[in-house]
Parts: C-alpha cells; structure tokens; sequence
C-alpha cells in the first residue's frame, strides 16, 4: 500500500530528504533543525537552477513540509514527556 501514492515520486523524495535532514540536524534543537532543513530544501533547488536552468518552488516547500513533520512530532514528543521544547 502506498500512502503517498497522490504524490509524484520527486515530490515524496523531497518530502524523505526534507525529514532525514531535520532528523539528523534535531541534536542542535528545533530552530537549527529547521535551518538546515530550509538551506538544503532552497540549496538543492538553487543546484538545479543552475545545472538545468529550472527551480522548482513546490520541490523547495515539500522538503520544508517533510522536515516540519518531524520537527513538530520530535518537539511534541519532547513536550509529552518533559513539559518543555527546546528551541
């Protein structure tokens, strides 16, 4: 079953790439997570822009959207269990 089967398959890449990068970034805290999550969405397509002369705003915001649900899960999941969010 594919739950992401609405998705093109670069967009859900984009959606993987974008939570992978905050997973590995969430030891600095949520804000720098979400920074590298940012830098690596816009500098991907920025890489693109420059190779094949095409930058996909919609590639940029579905990695955006990928590391915000782990953010928002990681920092939920940090709540429920001390009370507090690190940012």
């Amino acid at each position: 079953m594919n739950i992401l089967g609405f998705m093109k398959h670069d967009k859900q890449l984009h959606l993987l790439g974008g939570g992978c990068v905050a997973g590995v970034f969430l030891s600095l805290g949520l804000t720098w997570a979400y920074a590298a999550v940012l830098a690596f969405g816009f500098g991907k397509e920025l890489i693109d822009y420059l190779d094949y002369g095409k930058f996909d705003f919609w590639d940029a915001v579905v990695t955006l959207l990928g590391g915000a649900g782990v953010i928002l899960l990681f920092g939920l999941i940090q709540f429920l269990t001390t009370g507090l969010v690190s940012i």
